[in-house]
């Protein structure tokens, strides 16, 4: 845990990878700082590159994936967990942290962020009313990322977008996606297929804003602002390779306005793979101390 003047979350390096991170219920943290979430990983490994993160690509060349797993050799893994929050990236695998597989964990109020770095795969997933979208910062060429099986539900009430050092977020309005600064060439993820999203916007949305490709100062702000920002319908989106099997629909959760999320025989969902889990076991187990439970 991370503790400044009360502030509490769980933080973690990527080093030699291998960790396990399930079963527990995360919640009240971040309450008096930003740019991160209950989850933070820095990367930061030897192959991490500063200038992917801050500085312009040049001849429309950004930093590829590299040889992450010379540090992160072996997967992290986190599951079957409980992060209930109303602010913050969420699950933020921040600076290049690398090969991680996350899968089968409910979180209510955030969601995922991944920058720079590679071979992480997030699959069956529940995200509900996330303060930000799932996010996919300053990717990596050809990162081997892979995104799929998951279900989003966006609330524009819920949203509180935060803001990133490359892009003020401004207001919300449901979007699915958020991308900053995508790879200049490759897919921006290797995959990002089979899931089923929701927004009270009653359309799809991904925000994109590119990289500026030049026109600097000496504090690299980009003084020409050539930066594209751009939205996408979800034919356009499907249009690049992305999501072309998914479904924008109601996902059908038992009873979501008492915390039951666990999925409809009928759920869209289902019939695009994924693998149902009782929501309501996500987090501590029934041999958890109860004396250190709420």
């Amino acid at each position: 845990m991370k503790k400044g003047d009360g502030d509490f979350y769980v933080a973690m390096d990527g080093t030699w990878g291998g960790h396990v991170i399930e079963y527990n219920h995360i919640h009240e943290t971040c309450r008096e700082t930003g740019d991160h979430g209950p989850f933070n990983a820095w990367g930061r490994d030897s192959y991490w590159c500063l200038g992917q993160s801050h500085l312009p690509y040049t001849t429309n060349r950004s930093h590829d994936a590299g040889l992450v797993k010379a540090d992160a050799m072996e997967p992290a893994i986190i599951r079957h967990n409980f992060f209930e929050e109303d602010a913050g990236w969420g699950l933020d695998l921040d600076d290049g942290a690398s090969n991680y597989e996350i899968y089968k964990n409910l979180c209510v109020g955030i969601s995922v962020k991944l920058r720079e770095g590679a071979c992480r795969t997030i699959y069956n997933n529940i995200w509900v009313n996330g303060a930000n979208s799932p996010c996919f910062h300053v990717g990596n060429e050809y990162n081997h990322d892979r995104y799929f099986g998951n279900i989003t539900v966006m609330s524009i009430k819920n949203m509180k977008p935060e803001d990133d050092i490359l892009l003020s977020m401004g207001a919300s309005y449901g979007e699915i996606y958020t991308l900053i600064a995508p790879p200049a060439r490759g897919p921006w993820l290797e995959e990002i297929d089979y899931n089923c999203f929701s927004s009270d916007l009653g359309e799809f949305v991904a925000r994109v804003e590119t990289r500026a490709d030049g026109n600097y100062d000496e504090n690299w702000e980009d003084i020409t602002d050539r930066r594209k920002k751009i939205k996408y319908t979800l034919e356009q989106w499907q249009a690049l390779g992305y999501d072309r099997h998914s479904i924008f629909a109601d996902p059908l959760f038992s009873d979501p306005k008492n915390r039951d999320y666990r999925l409809r025989p009928e759920s869209p969902a289902l019939k695009l793979g994924f693998i149902n889990f009782d929501a309501r076991e996500a987090g501590l187990t029934a041999d958890f101390p109860a004396q250190w439970r709420d």
